[in-house]
């Protein structure tokens, strides 16, 4: 009874932590929050994405046409996308992990309606933030085949950078969150319904700014996007297979 009691109040107490937020984990899954907000005459709605995941967590939102949930035809999608970022030849994002870990890479095209790039562009953001982006995809697209000690250069690249110049999360967030409110702003003069599919970490400010608009938040559904139970094996043979090369 005591075991019970306590992964129920474990489960109670994440789901308190969660609620939040708008990618969050909930015993042993990822979870993504989706919620409507909206006016008399416009809706917006936010998704919680993750590069990675099961590849029925990609195909449930894939066509809105058919999902009751969205309940209209033809929404905008605002996506995300640091355009400039195509610096590899094979340009293969995080597909060489997710394939290790038995999961799927975020498709491009994620829903099918139209669409409408929101992010920044590479060109746009400090020098410094630039290179430490550009360190992150060497090391996200080069994670099997670069060996432990270029791994380790990259890595401590990495660090110094954000040693010197702050956190990236803190400085890259916050130039992606300006300008996905600025094109949203934008779109809302023209568009009635808009969808916005966006790493859960961007969402909460985008929330912030509908309800300071007057938008109400709506309807809300929770998806799997990956148990981590699966993953464990696979993730401990990709950091073996690491280890391994010199």
């Amino acid at each position: 009874m005591y075991i019970i009691l306590t992964l129920l109040s474990s489960l109670a107490f994440q789901l308190y932590r969660g609620r939040k937020k708008y990618c969050f984990t909930f015993g042993t899954c990822l979870i993504s929050k989706e919620v409507v907000f909206s006016n008399p005459i416009k809706s917006v709605t936010l998704i919680g994405m993750c590069h990675v995941g099961r590849s029925k967590f990609y195909e449930s939102l894939k066509n809105p046409h058919h999902n009751n949930f969205f309940g209209y035809d033809d929404p905008l999608v605002l996506n995300e996308g640091v355009r400039g970022t195509k610096k590899s030849k094979k340009n293969t994002g995080y597909a060489n992990i997710a394939k290790a870990l038995g999961l799927t890479q975020q498709p491009k095209k994620l829903i099918l309606s139209r669409q409408c790039n929101a992010d920044v562009s590479l060109s746009d953001l400090p020098k410094p933030t630039q290179d430490v982006i550009r360190i992150v995809f060497d090391i996200v697209e080069g994670i099997e085949i670069l060996g432990c000690k270029k791994l380790g250069k990259l890595v401590s690249k990495m660090d110094a950078n954000i040693d010197k110049h702050g956190p990236l999360q803190a400085r890259l967030c916050d130039s992606r969150n300006r300008r996905l409110i600025q094109v949203l702003r934008n779109k809302l003069r023209s568009e009635s319904r808009i969808i916005i599919p966006w790493g859960g970490s961007h969402l909460p400010e985008i929330e912030g700014w509908l309800l300071s608009r007057g938008f109400t938040a709506g309807r809300t559904r929770y998806r799997v996007v990956m148990n981590y139970v699966p993953v464990v094996i696979p993730a401990i043979r990709l950091i073996w297979r690491i280890l391994k090369k010199p």
